[in-house]
């Protein structure tokens, strides 16, 4: 892999997030509310109660 494309790779998720903040914004998006849904079918799910324990409730 060349210099150009590890720059890119680097580069890239913080132009997307710094894309997806005004758009959220914009159309009025939580990630709390966003992620809650996913948490609640995980931890409803056999295996995903051991998992959905160990993920944190807010980002640091």
């Amino acid at each position: 892999m060349n210099d150009t494309t590890k720059i890119a790779l680097k580069k890239a998720p913080l132009a997307f997030g710094l894309a997806a903040y005004p758009a959220g914004r914009r159309f009025g998006l939580n990630p709390q509310q966003l992620l809650s849904p996913g948490r609640k079918a995980l931890a409803a799910t056999p295996g995903g109660t051991q998992g959905a324990r160990h993920t944190p409730a807010r980002a640091p």
